[in-house]
């Protein structure tokens, strides 16, 4: 009995998405999607985007808890971890705020010896990519990040884009500030230290 149990799993693993279909049935929504009849497939499909919304404004009321946060680390971790996964452009203003925060509790630094491992804000952001680029440099430019903070912009920054192209990001920045208060603030070598040379002024 035993044997034949064992013998008809094995032929469902080697079925090309029978065992897989079995354990995961297809969502609804993606069923009427992928319906013929287009007034039905549109409606799918703006009720996906509506549902992913939902999910984000969820998630984002969970990382700005500060309760949880303190309370649970690990669930505002996860939500933090999430609007990272879903490329979540509309939490880039929270999670930059949340840059320092970590839901690993006294993390051995060896271990963790990169910022997107101790911190799920850095490595949401890195996820998210581009878009968050001109909001960090913005908030270094306005003084409005602690010294750490602005290390962890170059951190990210070199994540998303590679040193070089990082270091053109913040140049064409610079270009755009009239400001020389704000343009002196990008100088800072803790942005600066991931490029390959030193940053000189447009």
């Amino acid at each position: 009995m035993r044997f034949l149990t064992f013998s008809f799993l094995i032929c469902l693993s080697v079925l090309p998405g029978i065992s897989q279909a079995a354990e995961e049935p297809e969502v609804p929504l993606i069923s009427k999607l992928k319906n013929h009849d287009e007034k039905e497939s549109q409606q799918a499909f703006e009720a996906i985007l509506a549902e992913r919304q939902k999910l984000i404004q969820s998630l984002i009321a969970i990382a700005s808890n500060k309760k949880i946060r303190e309370e649970n680390p690990k669930v505002a971790g996860r939500a933090i971890t999430l609007l990272g996964k879903m490329r979540a452009t509309e939490a880039i203003d929270l999670l930059v705020t949340l840059m320092t925060f970590s839901d690993i509790p006294n993390p051995d630094p060896y271990e963790l010896n990169t910022s997107d491992k101790l911190f799920p804000a850095v490595a949401a952001l890195m996820e998210i990519g581009k878009p968050a680029i001109k909001t960090l440099l913005k908030r270094v430019a306005e003084g409005k990040l602690s010294k750490y903070e602005v290390k962890e912009v170059g951190w990210i920054i070199s994540g998303i884009e590679g040193k070089a192209l990082g270091k053109e990001s913040v140049l064409s920045y610079m270009k755009k500030l009239e400001n020389e208060e704000e343009r002196k603030r990008l100088e800072d070598p803790q942005l600066n230290v991931f490029w390959d040379e030193p940053l000189k002024k447009p």
